[in-house]
């Protein structure tokens, strides 16, 4: 996941720089440099337990979501 966040943030916040760093000089290079601490900071701290995509469901609970997907689908028609 932090891989492909800086592969998406690392280009497009250059291609920004570029544009957007003759309207605002320096400033923009020292906004920049702070979001990208900050979303670091975002991802680094983040609960393990809340985005821990290895957690695989367990036969009990395929049933009940299965169950509850067709009570649902019943009670649409």
């Amino acid at each position: 996941m932090g891989v492909l966040l800086w592969i998406l943030l690392v280009p497009l916040t250059g291609f920004l720089s570029i544009s957007i760093a003759s309207m605002f000089g320096p400033l923009w290079y020292v906004l920049m440099a702070a979001m990208i601490i900050g979303l670091y900071k975002l991802y680094r701290d983040r609960p393990r337990e809340a985005f821990d995509d290895r957690r695989f469901l367990t036969a009990e609970e395929v049933k009940k979501l299965v169950i509850q997907i067709f009570a649902k689908s019943e009670s649409e028609d």
